[in-house]
């Protein structure tokens, strides 16, 4: 019993957290509503991670040439197709071109593989 109301109350936090989370993209950038003059050039990575997958709390953690990441809610992200199309071009791109993409993020978010 005391399991199951901590897990409950531990995702309703998370949902509070994120409910009302701002993600902006448009054709080759994406930014998280934390700062206006924080974003990422999405076909241009370094780095794409999922972490928490899968599950309600995962999480896409993607780090630039510049070593800026953004952590965006993967829930968040799919329940949003026009959103989600605009950065999974950015990410299969980047993928592509080099990004450092653990295989069971390769996997899980459909990335070309590497040659």
């Amino acid at each position: 019993m005391i399991i199951v109301a901590v897990t409950a109350g531990y995702l309703g936090l998370r949902y509070l957290q994120h409910r009302n989370q701002l993600i902006y993209a448009g054709a080759a950038w994406a930014g998280d509503g934390e700062g206006r003059d924080q974003h990422l050039a999405t076909y241009d990575l370094a780095e794409i991670t999922i972490t928490d997958a899968p599950g309600s709390t995962s999480t896409l953690r993607i780090t630039g040439r510049d070593n800026v990441t953004l952590e965006l809610p993967l829930g968040l992200l799919e329940g949003n197709p026009a959103l989600w199309d605009l950065l999974h071009n950015g990410l299969r791109h980047s993928a592509a071109a080099g990004a450092q993409v653990d295989p069971a993020t390769r996997e899980l978010l459909k990335l070309p593989a590497r040659d």
